[in-house]
């Protein structure tokens, strides 16, 4: 048992991607960490855990049986950047966070959509920290495949063509799925990023039709089509895209306390962002998000004063 323990802990130390904490719950943002009663708190981490970013939950099932605790320890599976800045005379510690979902997980091309139960493939959490002064800021957004039932036909052609599949179904499972998210962050904003024409278009259409039943003043969609209004050099033209959504970012905020720990701000929606694979023009988006937050008035003005105005 020590000696097959042993084995798949150092493939895990070897898997890139991997990350751990031994004091810290990584798989829950600032927010909801800090949101944790007492009571929760006082449980062993991985009780604690967010299970759609615990990577290492069958692992776990022997030890926990054996009830060894305090030896488990929650694995999100992502990426973790902690970088050091200055601005002026100030020290920043800028930390980002990419929480890779388990449900429906798999390989470019050969996993798309969602399933049956709303899960969508490429769901990652995103989580930019900034901390100076005592005071801790926290920004969350989301993002994962177009939450229906469609698929992507891998052959020798350079773009695989795209397939709806169950069509009649799409709206009930864009509804789980988002009612899902609802309950994890409050508000929701779907930014719709693929291409108006072409088989893109035909995704971007039925997205549109089979959310409309649900939107409301909680869950708003807006498509932008990036490489028509883009192209692949001109990023400043999202400042088109921000105008759309910027009431959006200002009414639901972003996590801020003070260094007493007491919390000023509270993140009440997130952004979910796609494309089709949920890469490089999601990656663009996002960053222009969570730039716009974080470099607002009120954060400006406690990384350099330390203060905050009520």
């Amino acid at each position: 048992m020590e000696t097959e323990f042993s084995e798949l802990l150092d493939a895990a130390e070897r898997t890139i991607g991997l990350h751990f904490s031994y004091d810290i719950n990584l798989t829950l943002s600032a927010q909801r960490l800090h949101d944790l009663g007492d009571e929760y708190r006082a449980l062993p981490l991985w009780r604690q855990a967010e299970p759609r970013f615990l990577w290492n939950a069958y692992l776990l099932e022997p030890l926990i049986e054996n009830k060894l605790n305090q030896y488990l320890l929650p694995v999100i599976q992502g990426s973790f950047q902690n970088i050091q800045a200055e601005v002026g005379s100030e020290k920043v510690n800028v930390i980002l966070i990419a929480r890779r979902c388990t449900r429906r997980i798999g390989t470019r091309m050969w996993r798309r959509g969602a399933d049956a139960e709303g899960f969508a493939a490429n769901f990652v959490e995103s989580e930019q920290i900034m901390q100076s002064k005592g005071f801790t800021a926290s920004y969350v957004q989301v993002r994962g495949s177009m939450p229906f039932l469609w698929e992507q036909i891998v052959d020798l052609t350079y773009k695989p063509s795209f397939d709806i599949v169950r069509q009649e179904d799409a709206p009930s499972v864009l509804e789980r799925h988002f009612h899902d998210l609802q309950k994890k962050y409050g508000a929701v904003l779907a930014v719709d990023l693929v291409n108006t024409g072409g088989g893109e278009g035909r995704l971007r259409e039925k997205y549109a039709k089979s959310i409309e039943p649900i939107l409301s003043e909680d869950i708003r969609y807006v498509h932008f089509d990036f490489h028509r209004v883009c192209g692949h050099i001109h990023f400043e033209r999202l400042s088109q895209l921000y105008d759309q959504i910027k009431d959006y970012l200002q009414k639901h905020k972003y996590f801020l306390i003070n260094d007493k720990g007491e919390k000023i701000e509270e993140q009440t929606g997130t952004v979910r962002t796609n494309c089709i694979d949920c890469l490089d023009r999601t990656n663009v988006t996002q960053i222009v998000c969570s730039k716009t937050v974080h470099t607002s008035e009120l954060v400006i003005h406690f990384l350099f004063t330390g203060t905050y105005t009520y």
